[in-house]
């Protein structure tokens, strides 16, 4: 499936949701269904991109619609990314598509961003794009109804289709969705670069951990003592000009496995047999 098909589908599970008369039943269908604007989409609109609710709960919704739906699909980071900012007022998603570099006018395509403009010329309505053919262009809207033509303010999520010719047809968002392949790549790469330098770090640390033991003392294992001290004892074992052994723990296993073998309670004269 593609990242615009994933889009879609995300739209396509919300299509007969309609908004309530008050702020109740958010969350179901069809429950306390109204014409006041309450929907769950300012509740998630909020939740997502850190608006209060107490400003946009209640407003004409379509483009909160279409955030959360990017959100949903992808999360709020990566939607914020693709849309170049939440928007809750279509003439803000427009500026957005603009300064990013997404916005066309004509040639439309599944997962693109469609806005419809008023008598004014103003964008007053948005939606997302499912499917295009040679005369149409089809799309799912939130507050919108079945009615033809655009519906700016029609209390529910439904599937629409347009002429492309359609005259209050303003442009389209044309979402760059590679840039969330980029972006999970370049994570993946950051994610692995990481853990090898976590590795790295570990490994560093072991080696900096090591116990050097330079003299017979408490800071050495008691099971090694003995045979460390009888090594001395016997000239078998001297330290540096200090008087430093430099012995690891690896060291100390090693003497004290030879010399529970007997090996050093050997006579040796210093010379070969």
């Amino acid at each position: 499936m593609t990242r615009a098909n994933e889009l879609i589908a995300e739209a396509e599970k919300w299509i007969g949701y309609l908004e309530k008369k008050s702020n109740r039943n958010l969350n179901d269908f069809t429950a306390n269904a109204g014409s006041n604007n309450y929907t769950r989409f300012a509740v998630d609109y909020c939740d997502y991109f850190g608006e209060k609710k107490s400003v946009f709960q209640g407003q004409p919704w379509c483009a909160m619609f279409v955030s959360v739906v990017f959100a949903n699909a992808f999360g709020a980071e990566t939607a914020e990314k693709l849309l170049g900012g939440h928007y809750a007022y279509c003439p803000y998603g427009v500026n957005h598509f603009k300064e990013i570099g997404v916005w066309k006018t004509e040639n439309p395509k599944s997962g693109d961003v469609i806005m419809f403009r008023n008598s004014s010329g103003v964008a007053c309505h948005t939606g997302i794009v499912y499917a295009v053919d040679s005369n149409k262009v089809y799309t799912i809207e939130g507050n919108t109804s079945s009615a033809s033509g655009v519906v700016a303010n029609g209390g529910c999520v439904t599937k629409k289709a347009y002429s492309l010719s359609y005259s209050r047809i303003m442009g389209y968002g044309e979402i760059n969705y590679n840039s969330i392949e980029e972006d999970e790549l370049m994570s993946k790469e950051y994610e692995e670069l990481k853990a090898e330098i976590s590795a790295l770090r570990t490994e560093v640390a072991k080696q900096n951990s090591k116990m050097i033991y330079n003299y017979v003392d408490n800071n050495m294992p008691e099971w090694a003592r003995p045979t460390i001290q009888k090594m001395m004892d016997k000239g078998l074992l001297q330290g540096d000009e200090n008087g430093c052994l430099g012995l690891t723990d690896e060291l100390l296993r090693v003497f004290v496995t030879n010399d529970r073998a007997g090996i050093y309670d050997r006579h040796w004269d210093g010379t070969s047999e």
